[in-house]
């Protein structure tokens, strides 16, 4: 949706690990809802040039690195 031919590739390149992770979500009762709207914050961050954007990406990826390897525990 942006144009960026790089970040398509890159999307392109994650796709299948992305899509087992939504599924891993699914499977955990876990709201897409919510999962939007960490990304709708990022976007919004990114388009404002918000001075925290750097910190709200990364809190992202930490809780989701933190839900996923929970998950994976066994």
């Amino acid at each position: 949706m942006s144009g960026n031919g790089r970040i398509h590739e890159a999307f392109l390149h994650h796709a299948g690990i992305l899509e087992r992770i939504l599924r891993l979500d699914a499977l955990h009762g876990d709201s897409n809802v919510a999962i939007v709207d960490e990304h709708r914050a990022i976007v919004d961050a990114l388009r404002l040039a918000s001075h925290d954007c750097e910190a709200i990406i990364t809190q992202h990826l930490l809780d989701a690195k933190q839900r996923i390897v929970s998950r994976l525990q066994v």
